[in-house]
């Protein structure tokens, strides 16, 4: 139970920051803060301070994903297209993975861009993609549960 609990608690921290990212936070520093530069360096603090959250809560998403597996990560049916429950839990886990890489395509090469246009659009682009297949698995887990 206490699995599930961690793996609950770094869902809504991982898919809350990106949603709350987007829609509050860049609008308000947007708007808030006129003068590019000044907002940069603020966008810059943020962002190194949620670097971290994100990192360890896709850390802990993955081991207590694997861990709350029914039959466990060993189990033959695992990230195979068995039966039902198998096929889904597989498309969740290759989501997951699409939303690893995903981020580090953004740390590695979005985030470096020397054009602060291309990049907000850039990141905007990349956090709505990681919003949408966040909630994909999302639903994917609460349907999992009704097979079960």
């Amino acid at each position: 139970m206490i699995f599930t609990l961690t793996h609950q608690l770094f869902t809504a921290i991982w898919i809350g920051g990106m949603i709350i990212y987007v829609m509050i936070i860049i609008p308000t520093l947007k708007h808030a803060v006129p003068k590019r530069g000044e907002r940069k360096k603020i966008i810059t603090k943020i962002n190194d301070n949620l670097i971290f959250l994100m990192l360890i809560s896709m850390m802990m998403l993955f081991i207590s994903g694997l861990i709350i597996i029914p039959g466990g990560h060993d189990d033959p049916i695992f990230l195979t297209f068995v039966n039902e429950y198998a096929t889904y839990l597989t498309i969740k886990t290759y989501l997951f993975f699409l939303m690893f890489v995903v981020t580090v395509f953004k740390l590695s090469y979005v985030d470096r861009m020397k054009d602060p246009l291309k990049k907000y659009r850039n990141v905007t682009i990349i956090i709505s993609l990681n919003i949408i297949i966040g909630l994909l698995i999302m639903y994917i887990s609460i349907y999992l549960r009704y097979l079960l």
